[in-house]
Parts: structure tokens; sequence; C-alpha cells
């Protein structure tokens, strides 16, 4: 889901359709947003379900980083606020800022009636020094995305007062329908205790160790069990647990009913696939402590994974699922490096699924170009030695530097300045 929004922020729209009016409307949409200043015009653009309006000074180019952009996605099903913030920052605006990159504030508040996060993020784009400020939103089953772009070296008090307009006076119209109640969770150290109707499961991460029913309520008791799991619940509904072997990998699946046309089904079919990608895993850096793998059905659009858990989403090409799957050993029983988590949480599951499941690089940034040049420089099987070594040795903090003693004196000096 995130793809056509980020592809949408990063492209230019034709220039003809440039709106100069006070107040930009789209009533499909449901959105009302007036412009930062009188001198500032709006181009719209509207592809596969999203709707993009990018506003910038009149005359001015999109090159020099002053800028916004609104950005409304249909998501199809409660949007996953942190997780989608924790995506942006490590995959999205880390690769793009580079060694520069300062999450300067990050904080949850009400935009527009809506619950939003807020991320301030700084470092140097394209050689120009520039702030930038989003505003994630969840507008009920819409992901609504705000951004402003503020370069360094130019006034800023009109610039901040400008984009304050906007805030004040965006309209995302009335919500649809209430939002749903959270249920209660107590967490206590490793163990989530849930407390929710008769008819709901609470999905934790880690293992289910109790449900006691009465009265009319289920309490749900999840303990984390292995290193890189999430502090939260990933998911509640009418779940129905089924137990699975293949091979070694043992699979709990957690099941929706049916009659929903937008779950995302753990058929026979995805089942293998997953196991595949599994097996790659542990063919190409090891076994880890437990086969085991808990899968959930969700209305995802995108698939998510943590150490022993997926979340199953639309996009399960192979590559995502072997990079989803990676998560249980980079991040997860493979600790990341402290001064420098994004090496081993974010660029060395993407580097697995490109290795392992033997796709080529996708998209663009320094994760990519990093992997193209490790991979022209050292060669498929000294790379594959080298990220296998380090899933064997790395479990204590994995970090770049480490990773670079496993190769050629060569290639570590060429690629050094290239990992974060």
């Amino acid at each position: 889901m995130l793809a056509p929004l980020l592809a949408a922020l990063a492209a230019a729209p034709p220039q003809d359709t440039v709106v100069d009016r006070p107040i930009y409307s789209d009533a499909a949409y449901a959105v009302r947003l007036p412009r930062p200043d009188d001198d500032w015009v709006f181009v719209p653009a509207v592809e596969r379900g999203t709707m993009t309006v990018i506003f910038h000074p009149r005359g001015a180019a999109l090159s020099d980083q002053l800028w916004g952009a609104l950005v409304v996605t249909r998501w199809g099903g409660p949007v996953p606020l942190p997780e989608i913030a924790e995506r942006r920052v490590a995959g999205t605006w880390r690769p793009s800022y580079g060694r520069s990159f300062s999450l300067l504030a990050q904080d949850s508040l009400t935009l527009a009636g809506y619950p939003a996060i807020h991320l301030i993020m700084g470092g140097s784009i394209a050689g120009a020094v520039v702030d930038v400020e989003e505003y994630l939103v969840a507008r009920d089953t819409d992901l609504v995305v705000l951004q402003f772009r503020l370069p360094r070296g130019q006034p800023r008090d009109p610039m901040a007062a400008g984009y304050q307009r906007v805030v004040s006076g965006l309209d995302l119209g009335a919500p649809r329908a209430p939002p749903p109640a959270q249920p209660p969770v107590v967490v206590l150290g490793g163990r989530f205790v849930v407390d929710l109707p008769e008819s709901l499961v609470a999905i934790g991460p880690g293992s289910l160790t109790s449900q006691v029913v009465s009265g009319g309520r289920r309490l749900v008791h999840w303990t984390r069990d292995a290193p890189g799991q999430p502090d939260s619940v990933l998911a509640v509904g009418r779940y129905v647990a089924d137990e699975r072997r293949l091979g070694r990998l043992r699979l709990t699946v957690w099941r929706l009913p049916p009659g929903d046309s937008t779950v995302v089904r753990a058929t026979d079919e995805v089942l293998a696939r997953v196991a595949e990608a599994w097996a790659r895993c542990w063919l190409s850096l090891g076994p880890v402590p437990r086969a085991s793998l808990t899968l959930v059905e969700t209305a995802r659009d995108s698939t998510r994974g943590w150490t022993g858990i997926l979340l199953l989403g639309r996009d399960m090409e192979p590559a995502i699922l072997v990079r989803e799957v990676a998560r249980t050993w980079w991040g997860g029983y493979v600790r990341p490096d402290r001064e420098a988590p994004a090496f081993a949480a974010n660029w060395l599951p993407r580097w697995s699924a490109w290795m392992t499941a033997e796709a080529p690089p996708d998209g663009a940034g320094d994760v990519r170009d990093a992997f193209v040049r490790a991979r022209a420089l050292a060669g498929d099987a000294r790379l594959r030695e080298a990220l296998r070594t380090l899933a064997a040795e790395g479990r204590d903090g994995a970090s770049a530097a480490r990773f670079l003693t496993y190769l050629d004196e060569r290639t570590s000096t060429a690629l050094r300045s290239s990992l974060p």
C-alpha cells in the first residue's frame, strides 16, 4: 500500500494540471486544502486509488525543496499508524537522507479531527539541507499524508507561518464511522494480558500462554518468547488457531471466518510459499533456536514480519516473503547494533531477499545501491558467505563494521562509506 504513496511523493506531476486558487478541494476524496500563501499553486493527480496534490510557490521548481504535498490513499482497513511511521522513518527517510539523517521530533496528536503521528526529519537530500515535516493521519480506512519541506538557509518564519495555515485549515470531512474501540491491554514485562468480548481473540507477539472465558469476556495472555518481537497487540478478530507442520517448520495459523473477501487467506498455496521462504532463509543464513512461525490472516495490503511472526498481506511475492521472514534472523535472533540499528533491521532483510529469492533489487536509494555495488565487487558466493557468517557470529550485535570484516579488503574499503 505504501508503494503508490511513495511514488506519488517522488514524482512531479505535469505542470499543465496547475490549479491557482486559495483552496484546493476534491469531493471524491473529501479534501479541502488551503494554500500556504497567495503566490502558491496546486498540482493535483489521481492514480490507482491515490489522490496527490503538490503545492509550491508559483514558478518554483520542486528541486528547490520548498514545497508540500497531500496524499490520500485508500487503505482498505484500519490504518496501522505506528507501523507506518516506523516504516517511513526506517525505509524512506533514513535511506533518503543517508548518514545526515536526524529524527528531530515524533509525537502523536489529532489533525483535522483524526488521530495522527507527527514526524520531523532533518539532513541533506540531493545536495540540499532540508527539514521535512510529515503528518500521518488515519482517516477511517484512508491513510492521509501531509508533508512540508523547509530548506535551510531561507527565512523560516514565513514558511512556518504558511504551513501552519495549511494545518489549521485542512478539512478531511467528518468521520464516516466511530473508530473501533481498542481492547484494554496490560503489559507486565514480556507478558500481555488482553480483556475483550468472548467472541474476539487478540493476537499478541510470542506464545499464547492461556485464555480464560467467563461472563461473556475473554482474558488472553501472550508472552514474548524471542528477541525482536513487538510490544503491542498485533490483531483482534474472530480468530481460530490452526496448527500445521511443513517439514521442520511448525506453523500456527490464525484464521478469520470465511465470507470477507478483503481478508488475505492462508491457503495451502500460501503456506507452501511461506515454508519455502523460511527454508531459503534457513539454508542461506543458518538455523535459529526455534523452527516455528505464527501466521495471521489480515486485510492488510503489506506483509509484515517479526521474530517468528508474519502478518499476511496482499503483496506476497517471493522476495517480499523472504524479506519479512528474514526478520526472524535480522533484528530478531541477530540483534541490531545499538549505534546503527538500521543496518540489521532494515538493510539486511532486503539484502537477504535479493540474494536468496534471486530477485532483482527493486526501488532506489542507498540500500539498493550498496547491495548492487557489494554484489559486483565481492560476487554472489562471497556475499552469501558474508551474510551467513554475520548471522552466525553477529548475534550480540550485527553492525556494518563487523560485516565488512567478512569481505575482501577491496570490497570492504569501497563499501565502508556507503553503509550506516
